[in-house]
């Protein structure tokens, strides 16, 4: 017999949630602070890369004034390209925190912008589905290579250049007071 006063049976608080493996260049779905971190750093390199490649053969294949046109074309290009997958990732992480994407406008904003980006790194995700979908699945090992590999590839060319600079600068330095002390 049906007891309608019966306690419930079902178990409380699962559900179905199963994660989804995000794609590197969607533009949908959810990413964590881990994976945008590594997706921004990749599509950077990536942009780069062929900003390198692209210069090197426009300037070899078409000579200094034709290939710099060309050049500032494809800087152009992929300038644009960049805004919209950065603008994209990062819609995805606020999507993941259950925000929505109109919150990454934000960025124009001086100071408010550093503010949004030390979230977007910082704060934990939302752990199951939300309105703009599943949980995204664990990192995978070359997420996680690429996201530790910025900060240090970055503190290794700010070292480059700061070896670089500073006894450009002591030289500098030198001869200004050696002009100013003459007569």
């Amino acid at each position: 017999m049906n007891n309608p006063y019966q306690t419930p049976t079902a178990p409380v608080g699962m559900t179905n949630d199963v994660p989804y493996t995000p794609r590197f260049l969607s533009l949908s779905g959810r990413i964590g602070r881990l994976r945008y971190l590594a997706y921004c750093f990749a599509i950077a390199l990536l942009g780069y890369a062929v900003m390198m490649l692209g210069t090197l053969l426009s300037l070899t294949l078409f000579g200094e004034d034709a290939g710099m046109v060309i050049t500032i074309t494809l800087a152009v290009v992929l300038y644009i390209a960049l805004i919209v997958y950065t603008f994209g990732y990062m819609v995805r992480r606020l999507h993941d925190l259950n925000h929505s994407g109109w919150f990454c406008l934000l960025t124009l904003v001086p100071i408010v912008n550093l503010i949004l980006v030390l979230y977007l790194l910082f704060a934990r995700g939302q752990p199951a589905s939300n309105r703009f979908g599943p949980r995204p699945a664990a990192n995978t090992t070359g997420v996680v290579i690429l996201a530790v590999m910025m900060p240090v590839l970055l503190t290794a060319i700010i070292g480059i250049l700061a070896a670089i600079a500073i006894p450009q600068y002591a030289e500098y330095v030198e001869r200004a007071q050696a002009m100013q002390s003459a007569p």
